[in-house]
């Protein structure tokens, strides 16, 4: 196995083909996230991969665009009738007057990059119930980071990740998991913010504990249906907020790339099977070669 830290030497040593090993059957790439800032930019690397017909665990190089721009896709999905929070965009030419009819400003809302994952930019002073609060957080975001800003109307409730591997037989949805902050299920009117997602101050369980099994059907429905209308292979991770009486759910953010380690959501969920933490990389894997080659699971 080799480790890269900066994509630029992966591409090097590929174009001077110092990266195929010929003893092995299969090159296989599996990256976590990409140097660099700006829309798109995790793309990179399958776009490469591509070029050169090398096999990668990730999703291909259109999904992560496409997943990168949180405005895009949840208009994407809200015209597919799939439920997301109440979202506009907001740029430094943006003129406030559109936003005039949009009564939901007035209420509970959470201001976020558009371009970003990992709660990066998010913090306690992103909730806000004043509309030029979530207007002056946002025009932050726009001068700090560089990028537009979203402000969405915020769900109070529960939180929860689902993550699903793309395999050439259908999307493969692994169980629900809720995401407790303080011990807490229910967490109202909180949520992940980058201080507690950094330390890890959050922890995992069974959504089907808790939740009606009406739901939880209705949950696994609608994130078949996203995978029809995005087209993926590999594997990703849904995140939702269910209301307080599980009645509705709001997809907020879909993430190409979710973390695995033992921390994880996707881990949690992987271990809920009956499997171990050490299985989840070699699966993802032989996810991929399966994909790639149209193998069978046996032959793998």
């Amino acid at each position: 196995m080799d480790t890269y830290y900066d994509q630029n030497n992966f591409f090097l040593e590929v174009i001077h083909k110092q990266y195929f090993n010929l003893e092995k059957e299969f090159n296989i790439v599996y990256d976590t996230t990409q140097k660099g800032s700006g829309r798109g930019k995790d793309s990179l690397i399958p776009a490469f991969c591509d070029l050169f017909n090398i096999i990668y665990t990730g999703t291909n190089p259109y999904v992560n665009s496409l997943t990168s721009n949180k405005y895009d896709w949840t208009k994407l999905l809200d015209y597919s009738n799939i439920q997301v929070p109440k979202t506009i965009k907001i740029t430094q030419n943006s003129n406030f007057l559109d936003f005039s009819k949009e009564l939901f400003l007035d209420k509970l809302t959470i201001t976020k990059p558009n371009f970003t994952y990992a709660s990066i930019g998010i913090s306690k002073s992103s909730l806000n119930s004043s509309r030029d609060k979530a207007i002056e957080q946002a025009m932050k975001i726009n001068n700090t980071l560089h990028q537009p800003a979203i402000i969405q109307e915020f769900i109070a409730g529960y939180e929860i990740e689902i993550g699903i591997i793309g395999s050439i037989n259908g999307p493969i949805i692994l169980p629900i998991v809720g995401i407790s902050i303080e011990e807490k299920k229910l967490l109202k009117n909180s949520f992940l913010d980058f201080e507690k997602v950094s330390i890890d101050d959050y922890t995992f369980y069974l959504f089907e504990e808790i939740a009606p099994k009406k739901i939880i059907s209705q949950i696994i429905k609608a994130c078949n249906k996203l995978s029809s209308i995005i087209d993926f292979e590999g594997h990703l991770r849904i995140d939702m907020r269910v209301d307080t009486k599980f009645d509705k759910f709001y997809i907020f953010d879909i993430n190409v790339y979710p973390h695995i380690v033992e921390h994880s959501s996707f881990n949690f969920a992987f271990k809920s099977l009956g499997f171990e933490t050490t299985e989840l990389l070699p699966a993802l894997i032989g996810n991929a070669i399966q994909n790639y080659h149209q193998y069978t699971s046996d032959q793998i």
